[in-house]
């Protein structure tokens, strides 16, 4: 099976999916997401934003495929190889706010929650406007 028709598999998965979360049909539901995630393994591929922002509003709150696709755009956003950033994902922000509380917390549970620098010590022109040296005292605006 080549890889486009992998990928075509792991979404009609998805459609299943939701086929048996209509008729409440667990184990098939649970069959189906693997699948999914076997084709997209299988293929080397993600869905892409467009995809994930279509996935995620479709899918119902609280469901595993909503986990899935903040897992798949946080390792993308992550992944030093990629050029994904979180602006990639605007119109999932937009289009379901949840997607960015589910995504943010992918990535504290997949970084195993690795503490920030603290941005309140160290170089105060990091957070300045203005690249100008300050002036202590001289000048405008003081």
């Amino acid at each position: 099976m080549t890889d486009e028709k992998k990928y075509d598999y792991s979404v009609a998965c998805h459609k299943l999916y939701l086929l048996c979360n209509k008729f409440d049909l667990p184990i098939l539901r649970n069959e189906s997401i693997d699948r999914y995630r076997q084709g997209l393994l299988e293929a080397q591929l993600v869905p892409d934003a467009d995809e994930i922002n279509e996935i995620y509003r479709s899918s119902p709150v609280g469901s595993p495929f909503r986990k899935l696709m903040a897992q798949i755009a946080a390792r993308q956003i992550m992944d030093p190889d990629s050029e994904k950033n979180a602006e990639s994902y605007r119109n999932c922000f937009k289009d379901n706010p949840d997607f960015a509380v589910d995504m943010v917390n992918a990535i504290k549970e997949g970084t195993g929650g690795i503490l920030f620098d603290d941005p309140t010590d160290g170089d105060q022109a990091a957070y300045h406007e203005d690249p100008t040296p300050r002036q202590n005292g001289k000048g405008k605006g003081t």
